[in-house]
């Protein structure tokens, strides 16, 4: 919510760049937290469960982000700078909730641990695995496609629009 609360300043301020900038730093750290979510399934889940959660997770999270980029874009039409402020109060409200569920129990230590593997070489090791098992392989690949044309879509959409209305409609694109 803070990364989101100077998105809505430099909105506010008419500060595209930083507006960008702060984009960026929240897909970031989005992307960090998303596999220790991810992992944390296992720990409230039977073994049996996994695969009916992890689809649970992933389909609600699109819901959510459809119904989300479309309460955005109506509340954009207000301004970007409330839209983004509205954004960043659910950023407080959902760790709101987060605080109030109770601590996973430690993970069981298996062992000596393990050193950890450049991320090259992991990344090497599971393309080598996958490219050996074809159904694993196309579950790897399946989301490339998407996005690869959706980062375009957004990029030409945000061209477009600077192009056709001036800098402030490439910030309502965002």
């Amino acid at each position: 919510s803070i990364v989101t609360a100077v998105m809505a300043w430099a909105a506010f301020s008419g500060w595209l760049l930083g507006v960008q900038v702060a984009l960026l730093l929240r897909a970031c750290v989005h992307a960090l937290g998303e596999p220790a979510r991810t992992a944390s399934v296992s720990q409230v889940v039977e073994r049996t469960e996994l695969v009916t959660s992890h689809t649970l997770l992933a389909s609600s999270w699109s819901v959510m982000f459809t119904l989300g980029m479309a309460a955005g874009g109506l509340l954009a039409s207000i301004g970007i700078g409330f839209a983004i402020v509205v954004d960043a109060f659910t950023f407080v409200v959902a760790a709101w909730f987060i605080t109030r569920l109770p601590a996973l129990p430690p993970a069981a230590k298996s062992g000596a641990s393990q050193p950890r593997a450049k991320i090259s070489t992991a990344i090497s090791t599971a393309w080598r695995v996958s490219s050996r098992i074809p159904r694993l392989r196309e579950a790897v690949l399946a989301k490339a496609p998407v996005a690869l044309a959706g980062g375009g879509t957004w990029l030409i959409l945000n061209l477009s629009a600077n192009k056709a209305l001036g800098v402030a409609s490439a910030a309502l694109a965002l």
